[in-house]
């Protein structure tokens, strides 16, 4: 198929606009433009500029969400976000009917991923409560072998030890002992630590507002101490035993992560979503805020609450929502200590290995703890497992 210069010519201002939406901020510039370019290009090519126009209407959708009170607009520029990801899979579909000619299409190197595209795609159709029609995208995604169960949703499929379809974890089935003992100690000295932030004015409402749309009510706060392995000195300051316990050394921290406070007021709801990798589970241990069974975290289709001084681990990269009822006590906020560790029931020593890059823990205990983990999950399991 021959493509004439003027083609060629919007092909060059397509690239510099889809280039300019990747850049910091620089969606709100491009959109117009992409849209505009829609309008001109040639009908059979424009599936990428499509997926991004959709990707602008759900980063606008994020902010509507966090900035609370605007919902009809929201749930308008949701539709929007759906009308175009749909719009965009019927034109890459019959890109791909026609033989998909990669000649003379240099936007391809723009194109988001499959796993990117569905994802997103159903989320949009969740936040608007079309469940079933969510599932339905979802289910594309299994049927493409991107993912085994509409459930889990990561970007990259890897394999794991089979958990007998659990979501959730207990602390002593995926960490080391020594590092159990050292995380349950030192719950008391961080919620002291807490307490004595709160009197300093110091407090919840201090922290940063949850921003990514996730929720819409302003009752979300984090105080975060590592983001991807680069820590944050001024939490640390406010929270030295935080930073002690869960540096790289006594820790098995996903290479990819957060180590964080999280604080939730009653009331607060947590939307539907799925994180993004296998290569880390998650960690929530309750510091403040005694709740009842009127709060709780659903993980695939099982649901748990939160005790003070305890934990729990899940499988983040599967579809979890919340929702906190009432806090007891004296207490406004229901507080947790979220960390994520290198996923340790990845079959591949090498997935694992580049997982918990940065981590020294991981590094120092190298295969032969990776191993002993993995032992240790399986016979609590019920696994048949060779003596070592």
């Amino acid at each position: 198929m021959g493509y004439s210069e003027s083609d060629l010519k919007h092909d060059e201002e397509t690239l510099k606009n889809l280039e300019l939406f990747r850049s910091p901020s620089g969606f709100r510039r491009a959109m117009p433009k992409l849209i505009s370019s829609v309008r001109k290009g040639p009908g059979k090519r424009y599936w990428v500029t499509m997926q991004y126009i959709a990707g602008g209407y759900q980063q606008m959708s994020r902010k509507l969400s966090s900035a609370g009170g605007l919902e009809e607009e929201e749930n308008q520029t949701l539709k929007l976000v759906v009308a175009t990801y749909k719009m965009a899979e019927s034109i890459y579909q019959s890109w791909l009917e026609s033989g998909g000619d990669t000649l003379n299409f240099p936007q391809l190197k723009y194109a988001m991923s499959r796993t990117t595209v569905l994802r997103h795609w159903g989320d949009a159709l969740n936040a608007l409560g079309l469940k079933e029609s969510a599932e339905e995208i979802y289910e594309i995604g299994v049927s493409e072998k991107l993912w085994t169960k509409i459930m889990c949703r990561p970007e990259k499929q890897l394999e794991t030890i089979e958990a007998g379809g659990s979501y959730f974890y207990e602390v002593e089935e995926v960490l080391p002992d020594f590092v159990v003992e050292g995380i349950k100690e030192s719950l008391e000295g961080i919620r002291t630590e807490f307490m004595k932030n709160v009197k300093e004015g110091k407090g919840v409402e201090t922290w940063k507002v949850e921003s990514s749309g996730l929720h819409s009510t302003h009752t979300w706060f984090q105080l975060p101490f590592y983001v991807d392995g680069d820590s944050k000195p001024g939490a640390c300051g406010r929270y030295p035993l935080v930073c002690e316990v869960y540096d790289g050394e006594r820790f098995p921290a996903a290479r990819k992560g957060q180590i964080k406070l999280s604080a939730m007021a009653g009331g607060t709801v947590v939307r539907k979503h799925a994180g993004p990798t296998m290569e880390r589970l998650r960690m929530h241990c309750s510091v403040v805020g005694e709740v009842g069974d009127d709060s709780w975290i659903r993980v695939g289709d099982e649901k748990r609450s939160w005790e003070v001084g305890e934990c729990f681990i899940f499988d983040e990269s599967c579809e979890h929502e919340v929702f906190i009822g009432g806090v007891g006590g004296d207490e406004k906020y229901r507080v947790v200590l979220i960390a994520d560790l290198a996923n340790p029931l990845l079959v591949n020593y090498e997935d694992y290995r580049e997982a918990s890059k940065g981590s020294k823990l991981a590094e120092v205990g190298g295969s032969r703890l990776y191993e002993e983990t993995q032992d240790r999950f399986m016979r609590k399991r019920g696994h048949d497992v060779p003596e070592l």
